[in-house]
Formats: C-alpha cells, sequence, structure tokens
C-alpha cells in the first residue's frame, strides 16, 4: 500500500510543458528517421560488412515504432495509479522493443568496430570490400555517441553521489521517506539475509567464473594473434567481477537494520555501481572482440605465428559470453509469460487493492 501510495505521488508530479513535450519526441524522432534513410539509400554500399545497412534499417524502424507507442493513450497509467489491462500489455510491449533494441545494439557495435576504418573507396572494375564513407561514418558516430552520453551521465551521476554524501544531504532525503517504506524494504533485505547458506552458495557459483576467466585469459595471454584483446579481455572481465563479489560481502556494503545507509555504505554502493557500468561496457567490447573473428583458425603455424587463436582459449571466451544471452532470453520469455498471466487474470489488480 505504501509502495502505491509512493508512486501515486511520483506520478501525479506536473508535467512538461505539451511544447517541449512535443519538441523531445521530435527530436528523438529525428535519429531512427535518418537510421531509414541512409540505411535504404546505401543499402547494397558496403560489401566489406553488408549487415550495417540492415541494422541503421532495423534500429530506426523499432525507435519510430517506441516513439509511437509512447504517445498512444493506452500507454498512459490512469491517475489513480491502476493500470488497465491495456496499459499493461502496451508496457510489456515496451519492454520487448526496449530489450531487442539492447540486444541489435550490441550487435550493430560488433558488425561497425569489427572493421574499423574500412576501405572507403569503390573500385569501379570489380565489387571489393569497401564500405561508403557516409553511411559506415553514419553508424559510427551514432553508435559512439550513445558511449559519450553514458560517460557523460556516469559521470554526472557520480559527482551527484559525491555531494549527497559530503553534504549529508542523503541523510534528510532518506527522512522524508514513508517510514513503512523504509520498514518493508529492511524486512525483505533482513530476509534474504536470513539464509546465509543459500547466500554463500550464490556467492560461490558467481565467483567460479570470474576466477576460470583469469585463469584461462592468464594461460592462453599469447595465444590468439587473431585478436589478442580476448585473454585481456577475460582477464579483466574476471578480476572486476571478484571485485564486484568482495564488496559484497564487506560490511561497509551493508545497510544498517534501521534502513538508514551510512555515508560508508553509500560509497561502496557507489563503487559497485561504478564497475557495475564499466563491466557493463567491457562486456559490449568483448562481444566486439569475440563475435567479430568467429569462427577463427585455431591451428598453430609452427614456423610463423598467423592468425590464430587457441581452440580452449575462444570457445571459453564465446561461450561464457552466449549463455549470457541464453540467461537474458530466458528471463525475457519468463517474464513475458508471468505479465500475460497477470494481463489474463487480473491478478496484479487484486495485488494493488491488497
Amino acid at each position: 500500500m505504501s509502495n502505491t501510495g509512493l508512486i501515486q505521488r511520483i506520478r501525479s508530479r506536473p508535467q512538461p510543458p505539451t511544447p517541449m513535450l512535443a519538441c523531445s519526441k521530435l527530436i528523438f524522432c529525428v535519429i531512427p528517421v535518418a537510421q531509414i534513410i541512409i540505411g535504404a539509400i546505401h543499402l547494397d554500399d558496403c560489401p566489406r560488412q553488408h549487415y550495417i545497412p540492415i541494422y541503421l534499417i532495423v534500429a530506426g524502424v523499432f525507435g519510430l515504432v517506441l516513439a509511437v507507442l509512447s504517445c498512444l493513450p493506452c500507454t498512459r497509467t490512469p491517475e489513480d495509479g491502476t493500470p488497465s489491462p491495456l496499459s499493461q500489455v502496451c508496457t510489456t510491449w515496451n519492454s520487448l522493443t526496449s530489450l531487442f533494441l539492447f540486444c541489435w545494439f550490441i550487435a550493430g557495435n560488433v558488425w561497425i568496430y569489427s572493421i574499423y576504418q574500412p576501405n572507403y573507396i569503390k573500385n569501379a572494375t570489380s565489387a571489393g570490400p569497401y564500405c561508403d564513407r557516409t553511411l559506415y561514418l553514419f553508424a559510427f558516430w551514432t553508435t559512439t555517441v550513445v558511449y559519450i552520453l553514458l560517460a557523460l551521465s556516469l559521470v554526472g551521476g557520480f559527482c551527484v553521489l559525491l555531494c549527497f554524501c559530503l553534504c549529508g544531504r542523503a541523510d534528510a532525503d532518506d527522512n522524508v521517506a514513508s517510514p513503512i517504506l523504509i520498514m518493508s524494504n529492511t524486512e525483505v533485505i533482513l530476509s534474504i539475509r536470513s539464509e546465509p547458506q543459500a547466500l554463500a552458495c550464490s556467492k560461490l557459483i558467481f565467483c567460479v567464473i570470474p576466477v576460470a576467466q583469469i585463469i584461462i585469459g592468464a594461460i592462453y595471454l599469447d595465444d590468439c594473434p587473431r585478436q589478442h584483446y580476448i585473454p585481456i579481455y577475460l582477464i579483466v572481465a574476471g578480476v572486476f567481477g571478484l571485485v564486484l563479489a568482495a564488496l559484497s560481502c564487506q560490511p561497509s556494503a551493508r545497510t544498517p537494520e534501521d534502513g538508514t545507509p551510512s555515508p560508508l555504505s553509500r560509497v561502496c554502493t557507489t563503487w559497485n555501481s561504478l564497475t557495475s557500468v564499466f563491466l557493463f561496457c567491457w562486456f559490449i567490447a568483448g562481444n566486439v572482440w569475440i563475435y567479430s573473428i568467429y569462427q577463427p583458425n585455431y591451428i598453430k603455424n609452427a614456423t610463423s605465428a598467423g592468425p590464430y587463436c587457441d581452440r580452449t582459449l575462444y570457445l571459453f571466451a564465446f561461450w561464457t559470453t552466449t549463455v549470457v544471452y541464453i540467461l537474458l532470453a530466458l528471463s525475457l520469455v519468463g517474464g513475458f509469460c508471468v505479465l500475460l498471466c497477470y494481463c489474463l487474470c487480473g491478478q496484479a489488480d487484486a495485488d494493488d487493492n491488497v
């Protein structure tokens, strides 16, 4: 009940003026339209990587679909905070579209960055491995700008959190929150931590893969001339994965029983967030390095160091990366089934009333 009231107070905030809202939606529609136009015009102008224009067209179409769906009345929640079945379906569809765009964006990273920089000159006599300059540079910079904005948001968020920690502003904001909400969140955290054996087993499982990444990357550090960043990717990912696991076990990273985080716990939480963001960006870079050379030559030439990659190293990196997408797909299917059951049975409305 407290959560519902909090959501209603958040949703009852003043809406931005209509002209400003329309301008923001128009701006977000410009890039998808440009992607569709550039991709369609240069559809056959990139034999070096023919998926790049397709990537732009698909990303532009789904970006426009998201923009159109956000303007429909069915996506808006009524003022009483109780979503209708139609709004739940629209929200689910928006979530699925956003998730697809996220996966499609990672695929675009692989196709774009793996051929940097391509040959821009088209041979008049034969269709060689070239890529049109306008097409490639547009795809390259529209993708790179996402990381620039992410970095700026990360730096800005870190500065804001640092100011909160130094000035004690966060404590004042925490005191304004509803005591019922704090109590409910604290009870959930305490209930999770009341099972130390299950928690220890889960942490142990999540430490196995980082340790294996460090070992495999260190053993085969010089055994992938085809893409020498792959063992480095495994080592760095393993080290930061262990750092996250170690920080989660520190008492300073835990919130006290009264639900009021200490400055040290907030610093640890901020550091965990920064580490998670770095691992996310590093994971995307690993996708580019791993999938761009699929499948490499596994046979090492005894006379010269040719473009090969050790089978154990590459397959380990390939499957530890691919398993993430498999688990993501399973979570997506399971979550979609749960949401569909809620929409059909009306159980979500019953939970809100309780």
